[in-house]
């Protein structure tokens, strides 16, 4: 396995671990929260913000952006995969 592949393993166990304990508990699941609602362009532009703040907020913070980004990343992905694919998975 390569280094980059074991560095994303460990960054998608951090950000498992935010979705799980953070995000569900506080927003709620896919279906019944916030970002179901959103376009991709939505949460792209929810991206834009966690970027222009980096740096100018604590670490601690910084780390959960990295997550929200990620995650918003994700959904943002997912959407687009049902749009272009019409619910159809390569």
């Amino acid at each position: 396995m390569s280094n980059r592949l074991d560095d994303w393993l460990e960054f998608g166990t951090y950000v498992s671990k935010h979705i799980e304990e953070y995000t569900v508990p506080q927003y709620g699941d896919k279906g019944n929260d916030r970002a179901t609602e959103l376009t991709i362009q939505d949460l792209l532009k929810d991206c834009e913000k966690y970027i222009k703040r980096f740096g100018k907020v604590t670490r601690e913070r910084q780390e959960q952006d990295f997550y929200k980004m990620a995650h918003y990343i994700c959904i943002a992905w997912d959407k687009w995969m049902d749009a272009d694919c019409d619910g159809k998975r390569h």
